[in-house]
């Protein structure tokens, strides 16, 4: 088998992109390491939960249920050591909504499990990221106000928040130089993505010494957008009424009535309320944001450039 490629996130830098249109079976370079032909890795699932779906103990390597499934993965895959297999799941880089604590033990994870592996980091200017996961909060039924979301810290430990050094980048990066080598890890930003995918995707070919070719209409396909950005922001509440999947809730907050009828409200509500108040809400909320920043990553960003080599100010990490 090849070296294998470690895509860990960040959240919200392309990485369903990155899944759907280039780590995928089709491409030439890349296999995915799981059991589907595209979308986030199986594998890199076995890095944070165990079998029952319990994210994993700290001090738990997880290597018996890693060396199952990546056997599993082989057996249905017999391309998979013709190209170069890609574990992609940006959960590995922390999750936002709780500040990541899980960073450091999937890092040692990944290189228990594979020490000689290449790491692929994408990271986004912090106050863009914040503007954008935020509506992703909420399209997940997020029910906290800008404000809340921002200023909420871990004063009641039941319940999870944001922390702002998740975005702080640096610590990260230098924990996968330390573990895995500088020169085998590449710190791409999101927003040369977004205004260069070409270059974007020739400095992974450098990187990986890969001739990799992407069709430029793949570029034009967005995937995971959101909208509705009024809605979902002042009528939040709303989707407290509504059941989550399959799951079967007696109390009256589930109740049939209730979950039908938030749900035909939303839908009048998406119908109707014009688009241009999704801008007017986007505006609201990146002037919350600009607020609450005031130069919070400044000095960490001006470190990260030096750390990476690559001057990060033009696109706004400031």
């Amino acid at each position: 088998m090849k070296r294998v490629l470690l895509h860990i996130g960040y959240h919200k830098t392309a990485t369903s992109w990155l899944q759907n249109q280039l780590f995928v079976s089709t491409n030439t370079v890349f296999e995915p390491l799981s059991k589907n032909s595209h979308g986030q890795s199986t594998l890199g699932r076995k890095f944070l939960f165990n079998h029952e779906g319990y994210l994993i103990s700290s001090f738990d390597l997880n290597t018996s249920e890693l060396n199952k499934e990546l056997e599993t993965i082989s057996a249905t895959k017999p391309n998979l050591y013709n190209k170069i297999p890609v574990v992609s799941h940006e959960n590995l880089s922390g999750n936002p909504c709780c500040g990541g604590p899980d960073a450091m033990s999937c890092a040692r994870r990944l290189h228990n499990f594979f020490p000689d592996a290449r790491v692929l980091i994408v990271i986004r200017e912090q106050k863009s990221f914040l503007l954008s996961f935020y509506f992703q909060y909420l399209h997940m039924r997020g029910m906290k106000s800008i404000n809340k979301f921002l200023k909420n810290r871990f004063d009641d430990l039941k319940i999870p928040s944001f922390s702002p050094d998740h975005l702080i980048y640096n610590g990260l990066i230098k924990h996968y130089f330390e573990l895995f080598g500088s020169e085998n890890v590449i710190v791409l930003p999101y927003e040369l993505f977004r205004t260069n995918p070409q270059q974007f995707i020739s400095e992974l070919s450098v990187f990986l010494n890969e001739n990799i070719k992407v069709d430029e209409k793949a570029f034009d396909r967005h995937i995971n957008e959101k909208d509705h950005h009024f809605v979902n922001y002042y009528f939040r509440a709303l989707k407290v009424f509504i059941k989550r999947g399959n799951r079967r809730d007696s109390s009256i907050i589930n109740n049939f009535v209730f979950d039908f009828s938030a749900r035909i409200i939303l839908k009048l509500l998406y119908a109707l309320v014009p688009k241009k108040l999704d801008k007017w809400t986007i505006n609201r909320v990146k002037n919350r944001i600009a607020q609450w920043d005031r130069g919070r990553y400044k000095e960490s960003n001006r470190q990260l450039s030096k750390l990476i080599a690559r001057d990060l100010s033009h696109w706004g990490y400031y």
